[in-house]
């Protein structure tokens, strides 16, 4: 069943056209890591997956519902999250303080076992610590839970494992493995850290001046010529 379908995305900020006819589509529990080169589009296609920004035209259907004239509040509740790629939490709250105020949100679905949740992400021993004592990695996975804390259908991840160790980095993907293969959790993660997406080894989508120029598994995508030589750097 699919989840997501967007046709002929289009979103011009003056001069400068961010998206130009982009079109995916994500089946419901399907897990895509969205590639390209800085500027090429990934982060307004998020801002307007999650009504932050109204595209110029085209069309986005979410569990059957098109969502022409829901905002990001009405996206949130349908079960969109979105998570910036640099982590906004108060630095004097607690753990268990943020996640309290994310299952508070009118866009969560119902109580949240915090212990469970904490302890899923790798926070469990931190309940009690402020996030601001949090190491950059920890901070990450705390947004990751208050995302979870909302029980969405469709998680939108902007550079998940920026500033993480390797460890750290290997401990996302197998969260985000598990959330996709136990929970049907969907998710579309923006990276650029090509050892996470080869650790991931779900599908690949291949963004270059605002649409989609190639989709596949990693090595499929890596043999497409435009991609060597516009992405990869590469002659093909």
């Amino acid at each position: 069943m699919t989840l997501l379908a967007v046709e002929g995305l289009e979103k011009r900020f003056g001069g400068v056209q961010a998206l130009a006819g982009l079109s995916l589509s994500l089946d419901e529990g399907g897990l895509l890591c969205l590639l390209g080169p800085n500027g090429c589009g990934k982060t307004t296609f998020f801002r307007v997956l999650s009504g932050e920004t109204a595209a110029d035209a085209g069309r986005i259907d979410f569990a059957d519902r098109r969502l022409e004239g829901e905002g990001p509040a009405g996206r949130a509740r349908l079960g969109i999250a979105r998570k910036l790629q640099t982590p906004g939490l108060f630095a004097a709250l607690t753990v268990a303080e943020h996640l309290a105020l994310a299952a508070a949100s009118p866009a969560a679905h119902g109580p949240v076992d915090a212990a469970a949740l904490l302890a899923r992400v790798g926070l469990g021993e931190h309940a009690e610590t402020p996030a601001g004592r949090l190491s950059h990695g920890q901070r990450q996975w705390l947004e990751i839970a208050m995302l979870l804390a909302l029980r969405p259908r469709l998680l939108l991840l902007d550079e998940p494992t920026a500033g993480m160790t390797r460890a750290e980095t290997r401990r996302t993907a197998a969260l985000l493995r598990e959330l996709n293969d136990k929970d049907g959790v969907a998710a579309i993660v923006i990276e650029h850290d090509m050892a996470f997406v080869r650790e991931l080894d779900v599908a690949v989508a291949v963004m270059l001046q605002g649409r989609v120029v190639a989709t596949g598994s990693y090595a499929e995508v890596g043999r497409d010529p435009l991609v060597r030589e516009l992405y990869l750097g590469k002659r093909a």
